[in-house]
């Protein structure tokens, strides 16, 4: 019994990390000063997203381009596995900063 206990642990630490990756959503303090969706997306999502959509590593993808308005809606409003929810970014905000990486616009 006593040489399973490792394994145990181990197995029960990696079941335990990832229910909380899956189930803890972290929230961004972020407050937009502005509804200029650049400006915005500058502040919030340049340093993980760069200044092209086009990421930098595992923990900060790159945009991608088949996403619809609501899959962006979702993932900015509630986050995703590694990306806070920004729920402080509502209204025509949001809509704006919705339109914005929807069209690639920060590509420019």
């Amino acid at each position: 019994m006593k040489r399973w206990l490792p394994l145990g642990l181990l197995l029960t630490f990696i079941l335990a990390a990832t229910a909380y990756l899956f189930l803890s959503k972290e929230k961004s303090k972020y407050i937009p000063r502005t509804n200029d969706p650049a400006l915005i997306y500058r502040e919030a999502c340049l340093h993980c997203h760069g200044n092209k959509g086009q990421g930098s590593g595992l923990f900060y993808p790159a945009f991608e381009n088949n996403l619809n308005k609501d899959e962006i809606f979702n993932t900015i409003t509630n986050g995703s596995l590694w990306m806070p929810a920004f729920s402080q970014i509502r209204g025509d905000t949001l809509d704006k900063l919705i339109e914005y990486i929807h069209s690639g616009s920060y590509r420019k």
